[in-house]
């Protein structure tokens, strides 16, 4: 699986998910992501506007899909 479409699935579930890790939201989607691939992926998604409040703690990656995110999420589901 690509590192776009890994990409396009942790964004839309974490916009469906507030308030859980990356971590949290990729062994949902049973993602094998590691720490390092999560945290690029994050990056990425935070550089191209789709993630605000991005937070990497011991607990885990944390970030809020901003409005952008929240519109390209329903561009997918439609």
């Amino acid at each position: 699986m690509s590192i776009e479409l890994r990409s396009s699935k942790l964004l839309v579930a974490l916009c469906l998910n507030k308030g859980k890790s990356m971590q949290q939201i990729s062994k949902l989607l049973g993602l094998p992501l590691c720490s390092y691939d999560l945290n690029k992926i994050a990056q990425k998604l935070k550089a191209d506007g789709m993630l605000t409040n991005l937070e990497v703690s011991p607990k885990g990656i944390f970030a809020e899909p901003t409005e952008q995110a929240m519109e390209r999420v329903n561009v997918y589901a439609a």
